[in-house]
């Protein structure tokens, strides 16, 4: 059965400004669906636009968009006032990374890194 058609398939990702620390520390990981072919050619087509854009805003929009079509949640975010896990929605997406990490998150998406199975809870 295609991965796709799964919905308990899926990987994790961690930003390479999470990637340091202490092994027992939990990092944050966004968890990012399968794609379908066509799914992710038009992810493909977004980066490709983004490459060309004229403003930053134009790119940042093309970025957000790439990464909230691959985005299926996250896990061990954690609000650094509350210190409570925030939960997923990824509409607060732009609150929570920096624009690099926003630009990083659409390149992992586009590249559909498989190294990390997860199964969804």
């Amino acid at each position: 059965m295609p991965l796709v058609t799964r919905t308990c398939k899926t990987y994790a990702v961690i930003l390479s400004s999470d990637s340091e620390g202490p092994e027992d520390q939990k990092r944050p990981e966004f968890i990012m669906k399968y794609m379908t072919y066509g799914q992710w050619e038009e992810l493909i087509e977004l980066k490709d636009r983004f490459d060309s854009c004229g403003t930053e805003k134009e790119m940042l929009a093309m970025a957000e968009t790439a990464v909230k079509a691959a985005l299926f949640g996250w896990r061990n975010m954690i609000d650094s006032e509350t210190g409570k896990e925030i939960e997923y929605n990824p509409e607060i997406l732009r609150d929570l990374v920096a624009m690099p990490e926003l630009i990083e998150l659409m390149q992992l998406a586009v590249g559909q890194n498989m190294g990390v199975e997860d199964k969804k809870k």
